[in-house]
């Protein structure tokens, strides 16, 4: 049973009254329960009840006068280092600024500093050592009292919140005093870290409450700030300290003192000293060094956690889209098509491997410059360089999400900032990264990510199922399409080589020349519609590895004045519109943006029933996991088998022969494309992306 009972109230955040029990920590008569609030997610200490000033005095929280007062914490030395300058006649407020350390080096800087700390002895050596005179020996309660106090541009309190029992009143003092557009800067150890519970300052006296990032974001939210960076500092030094703190007997200093006093030799307690040292090694830095790097490589939250607040109104939140190029391609279009459509209240920078640009986009670009090589060592040589550069964007510009397009840059941006980033999942994973080398990393690394989106939920099905990715880190956004824009493009005329071609009822079809897409069955099943309709055409538009083998095919067909391969259009629209129906044929899609694309224009579709994305398109209200056996009359389009057999392609034929001879079926299927459509909009799909402006995970 808990030393302590359970409170009614949360005492933190005023409004928790579900509690879960950590644990108990009893000294002397001093019996102390550790609870967490379901509400807020903080932890505290009952009884809340916080040591008088004159039990810190008495522990030497100050700088003694005889050493030299310096800077040597962390979270310090990490803030100067993040903020090596600022704007003129900037004005910071230290809350517990000890003997002025920290605020001697803003001042040098250029800044207006002032200080408080309830130390007298502090605030002297402030004075008389760094010449500082905004410095006041108060209480915070006193100095929130004091009248015509200035607005500040940072408020920092370090090392404070773990000692405060009404967090609450006292962020909302420290609001009345920051400037609209103002920063807060505090520091707390992270209960998330490794060996938790071996530092002694994880107990009362010392801290009265234990916090994550979770539990101060939605505790400062309550007074309208939200998290702008956060840094996890001196993670070695916490877990030196956790190995260490349980063995120190201080026998080294006692001995040495007796042999100064009695006159003895020192050669016993210079011996005892080199054993400390050894016996610091061997049970301190070697084993922190260890946990260190387990901690770096498993991303635990170890050491101090500095973060940094300003107001959520003032506050714009920025996004590094991460892909290869902006070249041709559905994750490209969709990096386009968000970067110009999302609010600009949001920065937008968009890093790329290879300056390569298609797609118009919205937003700072920044080139990583390495090469898309295919040669295996290549590959690992670029992705180290890569990762290197990306680093420094990364601590650079310091952005709220990363949203990484293709394997590589999702590598990339886990392994720099998992928290942050938010994969794209555009296709079945199990069949474009089946290979064992992928499949380990995605297993390994991928659950660490914030949300990996995907664009059907037949891809989501397929992570769940084939890479363990767990449920609460899956959301299914589909792609959108910038009907407006296609609209104005398709509205264009064709080039006159061009024209004939679509003076007679004409196929098309758009996407890469690659094997998934399987174009040779489109041109077997095309061949037997030309048995029916002789005036037809087909029009393949796009480029790929498979170009000479599909021409030699078309060859033995006899189909060469019918079978057009137009490669890649800048704008492909205007071909669509002027086609009659439009065919995917592909062995496997994520949600193909040829088909929401050519629907827009109000093409009647067919398409294979393959995995995923056309089903859930053409018969949203159908089971995902069916496949048809045979022409499926869907709500928005046809379905038809997919197999390698001669009967798929003869379903395709007769799909589309039912379509061009069909004006009833053809003018329904056209005002029903156009309906679908809308439904991918980019004006309706951009509401999904509204977690990126609000201070939430995906």
């Amino acid at each position: 049973m808990p030393f302590q009972e359970r409170p009614k109230i949360c005492p933190i955040c005023k409004q928790g009254k579900e509690f879960k029990f950590i644990r108990d920590f009893g000294k002397k008569r001093d019996k102390f329960s550790l609870y967490q609030c379901s509400e807020c997610q903080a932890q505290f200490w009952l009884p809340l009840k916080i040591p008088e000033l004159s039990w810190y005095e008495e522990k030497a929280f100050r700088i003694k006068n005889s050493i030299k007062p310096k800077i040597y914490t962390g979270y310090h030395k990490k803030f100067l280092k993040t903020h090596k300058s600022f704007p003129e006649n900037t004005r910071i407020l230290d809350l517990g600024c000890a003997a002025g350390e920290f605020i001697a080096e803003l001042q040098k800087r250029g800044c207006e500093v002032w200080g408080v700390d309830f130390d007298k002895e502090n605030i002297k050596i402030a004075k008389e050592y760094f010449g500082l005179e905004r410095v006041f020996a108060l209480s915070f309660e006193e100095f929130f009292r004091k009248k015509d106090l200035p607005r500040f541009d940072v408020i920092s309190f370090l090392a404070v919140i773990g000692y405060l029992d009404d967090p609450l009143e006292f962020i909302q003092n420290v609001k009345n005093l920051l400037k609209p557009n103002g920063m807060l800067v505090l520091n707390a150890p992270s209960r998330e870290r490794m060996l938790v519970n071996l530092n002694h300052w994880d107990f009362p006296p010392h801290y009265f409450t234990r916090w994550n990032k979770q539990a101060i974001s939605n505790i400062f939210q309550k007074k309208g700030f939200i998290i702008s960076r956060i840094d996890y500092v001196e993670q070695f030094k916490t877990l030196l300290e956790a190995m260490t703190s349980k063995f120190r007997t201080g026998l080294a200093g006692k001995s040495l003192a007796v042999s100064k006093n009695k006159r003895k030799s020192l050669i016993f307690p210079r011996m005892i000293y080199f054993l400390g040292l050894l016996k610091s090694y061997i049970i301190g830095t070697v084993p922190a060094a260890f946990f260190w790097t387990i901690g770096k490589g498993f991303n635990r939250k170890n050491g101090t956690m500095l973060v940094e607040l300003k107001q959520a109104e003032f506050m714009n939140k920025k996004i590094i889209f991460l892909i290869p190029t902006l070249g041709m391609g559905g994750g490209e279009r969709v990096v386009s098509d968000l970067s110009l459509a999302l609010p600009d209240s949001i920065e937008k920078i968009i890093v790329l491997f290879k300056n390569e640009i298609f797609y118009p986009y919205k937003g700072e670009l920044v080139s990583l410059d390495i090469p898309l090589s295919n040669r295996f060592l290549f590959k690992i040589y670029y992705f180290f360089i890569g990762l290197y550069r990306f680093r420094k964007i990364i601590k650079k510009e310091n952005p709220d999400h990363i949203f990484s397009f293709g394997f590589p840059a999702d590598m990339l941006g886990i392994l720099t900032s998992p928290g942050k980033t938010l994969v794209a999942a555009h296709s079945l994973w199990s069949k474009s990264h089946g290979g064992w080398l992928e499949k380990n990393l995605i297993n390994l690394f991928f659950n660490r990510a914030n949300k990996i989106i995907c664009v059907s939920k037949t891809v989501a099905e397929d992570l769940l199922k084939n890479f363990n990715i767990r449920k609460e880190k899956i959301k299914v956004i589909y792609n959108p399409i910038n009907i407006e824009k296609i609209q104005g493009m398709a509205g264009l005329p064709l080039e006159p080589e061009y024209q004939e071609i679509f003076r007679n009822p004409v196929i098309i079809t758009m996407g890469r020349l690659s094997e998934e897409k399987n174009h040779m069955s489109l041109i077997m099943a095309f061949k037997k519609v030309k048995n029916k309709i002789r005036e037809a055409n087909l029009v393949i538009l796009g480029e790929g590895e498979k170009e000479a083998s599909l021409k030699k095919i078309v060859k033995e067909l006899n189909l060469e004045d019918s079978v057009y391969l137009l490669g890649r259009q800048n704008n492909p629209f205007k071909f669509l519109a002027k086609a009659k129906v439009f065919v995917l044929s592909s062995l496997r899609e994520g949600l193909p943006c040829s088909i929401l694309e050519a629907m827009a224009l109000g093409l009647p579709i067919v398409s294979t029933d393959c995995k995923s994305g056309p089903r859930e398109i053409l018969a949203p209200r159908s089971d995902i996991k069916y496949q048809a056996k045979d022409i499926e009359y869907a709500e928005f389009g046809l379905l038809t088998p997919i197999d390698s057999s001669p009967d798929s392609e003869k379903k395709i034929a007769e799909a589309v022969t039912n379509i061009l001879t069909d004006k009833k079926l053809s003018d329904n299927l056209i005002k029903k494309s156009e309906q679908r459509a809308e439904d991918f909009n980019i004006k309706n799909i951009i509401k999904e992306w509204e977690f990126l402006e609000n201070d939430e995970t995906a």
